[in-house]
């Protein structure tokens, strides 16, 4: 959707179930900022809140709009961290499609929530993000929830 505020078109939109069930994104394309909230983050890994609508599909699907509106030089503003880009968000979007194809595997071999932290698909993030071990387990756990 789209409104016009202090002379600025801003388009805003709802990404269902990407960090929990009512995620929101603002973006003036003209001065180029997006804000995101706590769908990512630069420094650690955003909450899944799978407890309360959120899983790793709505994540996906919310980066894959969140990459079709960004430029190379957008300045993005989550919930936590430093301001991100709009390259940021195309390597965030890349990095969680990744995941989703692994853990459809995971499921596809019967694996659980456990079974995906010991396998450490994230490990070679974890110097930039942390451990991922919470993030690992919420994101299959939403998957088998969904």
């Amino acid at each position: 959707m789209a409104m016009e505020f202090a002379g600025q078109q801003i388009e805003y939109g709802y990404m269902p179930a990407a960090h929990t069930d009512g995620d929101l994104f603002v973006h003036a394309p003209k001065l180029n900022p997006l804000v995101v909230g706590g769908v990512v983050s630069a420094e650690e890994w955003p909450l899944l809140d799978y407890k309360n609508g959120a899983w790793l599909g709505g994540r996906v699907r919310g980066l894959e709009r969140l990459a079709k509106i960004v430029r190379p030089d957008t300045r993005v503003v989550p919930a936590t961290g430093r301001v991100m880009t709009g390259s940021d968000i195309v390597r965030h979007r890349d990095m969680y499609q990744k995941l989703f194809t692994t853990m459809i595997g995971y499921l596809n071999m019967g694996l659980g929530p456990e079974d995906a932290v010991q396998r450490n698909p994230l490990k070679e993030y974890q110097p930039e993000f942390g451990d991922p071990k919470e993030f690992t387990y919420g994101a299959l756990r939403s998957m088998m929830i969904a």
